[in-house]
C-alpha cells in the first residue's frame, strides 16, 4: 500500500524538513497505518498530514532562526577577529622595522664613528632589508587572511602601516594620518602572489610621483616590483628565479 504519510509530505515538500529534524518518517507512517481512520477517512488523513507538516515547518523555522542568529554571532566574532588581526599585523611590521633599524645601527657603529651615522641611511637600509619584506609578507598572508598591507616610510622615516581587503588597500587621495612629506618609500602587498602595478597602483604613483621617491609591490618575499620616480613609467619586476622583467605604464592604464 502506498504510504500516505510519505506521499503527502513529499508532495508538500516536508520530507526534507522531517529528515533535517531527525524525524523517522517510516516509524510515523507505520503508526498511522495501524489506525483504520487514517486509511479509510481521506479528510482525517489530510488533517493528520497537514498537522504534521505544519509542525515540521514550525520546527524548521525555529531551527533556521537559530541558525541565522548563530550566523550573525559568528559573523560579528569573525569581524572582531579580523580587527584584532589587523592590529597584530600593524604591530608586527612596526616592531620589525624598528628592530632592523637598530640592528643596522649596531652593525655600522662597529666600523665607523657613531657621529657619522646618518639615521636616514639607516632607515633606508631597514625598509629595503629582505627581513622587512618577510615581515610585511607574513603580516599580509599569515597574520591576516590574505589581505593587502600598505607600508609608508615618510619624510621623517616614520613607518605607517594600514591594511585593506584581499585586492585593495586605501592610499591615493587619503594618505596615512600624520604622514610627513616627502614619501621615501611606499610598499604594498598583492597577497594572491603576483607582483605588478594595477591601474590603481599606477594612479597612486602618478599622483604622488613628485613627492614619492620609490615604491615596492610584493607578490612574495623573493618576488616583487620596484618603482622609482626617476623612471615613473617603468616597474622593474623580480621573479623568484632571480630573473628580471619590466612592466611599462600604457596610456589609460591608470584610469
Amino acid at each position: 500500500m502506498t504510504s500516505y504519510t510519505t506521499y503527502a509530505t513529499l508532495e508538500a515538500g516536508k520530507t526534507l524538513g522531517w529528515r533535517m529534524l531527525g524525524i523517522d518518517v517510516i516509524a510515523i507512517d507505520e503508526y498511522l497505518m495501524s489506525h483504520p481512520e487514517y486509511n479509510e477517512d481521506a479528510s482525517f488523513r489530510d488533517n493528520v498530514v497537514n498537522l504534521i507538516g505544519e509542525h515540521c515547518m514550525d520546527e524548521i523555522t525555529r531551527h533556521l532562526k537559530k541558525a541565522k542568529e548563530t550566523g550573525i554571532e559568528n559573523m560579528v566574532e569573525h569581524e572582531q577577529n579580523i580587527e584584532d588581526a589587523r592590529k597584530r599585523a600593524e604591530q608586527h611590521i612596526q616592531e620589525w622595522y624598528e628592530m632592523i633599524a637598530e640592528e643596522t645601527i649596531e652593525g655600522i657603529c662597529k666600523s665607523v664613528d657613531v657621529h657619522e651615522v646618518i639615521r636616514e641611511e639607516i632607515d633606508e637600509l631597514a625598509y629595503k632589508d629582505k627581513e622587512f619584506f618577510e615581515a610585511i609578507w607574513h603580516a599580509s598572508t599569515e597574520i591576516l587572511p590574505a589581505l593587502e598591507v600598505q607600508v609608508v616610510i615618510d619624510g621623517n622615516n616614520n613607518c605607517h602601516v594600514t591594511t585593506g581587503s584581499a585586492g585593495y588597500v586605501e592610499f591615493g587621495m587619503k594618505p596615512p594620518v600624520g604622514m610627513k612629506l616627502p614619501i621615501r618609500c611606499w610598499i604594498h602587498t598583492h597577497p594572491f602572489g603576483s607582483a605588478y602595478f594595477s591601474g590603481v597602483d599606477w594612479n597612486t604613483v602618478n599622483t604622488w610621483k613628485n613627492l614619492m621617491q620609490e615604491a615596492y609591490v610584493l607578490g612574495g618575499v623573493e618576488h616583487y616590483g620596484y618603482w622609482t620616480n626617476e623612471k615613473p613609467n617603468l616597474l622593474m619586476i623580480k621573479d623568484e628565479d632571480n630573473s628580471w622583467r619590466t612592466q611599462y605604464q600604457v596610456k589609460g592604464e591608470e584610469e
